[in-house]
């Protein structure tokens, strides 16, 4: 009995060594297409919010909220706008979105690039039409069930979560975003 056991425990400890070096191997090869493909997206929402614009990226303090920071740039080289990349704990999963402001700290657009919120509820967050309430905002953005006063954002229905984490990544952006705007026209 005493050697079934060993050889048992032999097996299984065998399958969970092939498996996790598996695992690792299949992490390795895709890491860094799951990483292009991210900029990808990254890359194309700025596009989208700031359409021509040439993005060059700004180093980050290590306090920084920001995951990445860019500063859009017209074809002279002149600063035209700020785009940040911030990621915000939802109600299932990490959302990822992009920010876009103009040189004074309004609202250019707003792109998420991940959410993996519930379908029907908080994915509701990553649509269009929601999504264009920031647009023109600045300073402080306050969540409400119903908009009343043009600073408000009117939350998605049943999704308070995501709502309220979608709203914070875009103040976040905009709090942080004016470290940088204080500057941004001088060369």
């Amino acid at each position: 009995m005493n050697k079934e056991r060993v050889a048992m425990v032999s097996v299984l400890a065998f399958i969970c060594i092939a498996a996790a070096a598996l695992l690792g191997y299949v992490n390795g090869v895709t890491k860094d297409r799951i990483e292009a493909i991210a900029n990808d997206k990254m890359q194309s929402a700025m596009e989208e919010i700031i359409p021509g614009a040439v993005f060059k990226e700004i180093t980050l303090p290590d306090s920084s909220k920001f995951d990445k920071a860019f500063f859009a740039e017209d074809e002279a080289g002149n600063k035209t706008a700020f785009c940040a990349k911030v990621t915000v704990s939802g109600f299932a999963d990490d959302i990822v979105l992009i920010v876009g402001t103009d040189l004074n700290g309004s609202v250019l657009g707003v792109k998420i690039t991940q959410i993996n919120e519930t379908a029907g509820l908080g994915s509701k967050t990553n649509d269009e039409a929601w999504l264009s309430q920031f647009k023109g905002l600045s300073g402080s953005i306050n969540l409400k069930k119903v908009k009343t006063l043009p600073t408000d954002v009117a939350a998605v229905s049943g999704a308070t979560i995501s709502s309220s984490a979608v709203t914070g990544g875009v103040q976040t952006a905009l709090d942080e975003a004016a470290v940088y705007l204080g500057g941004a026209n001088d060369e």
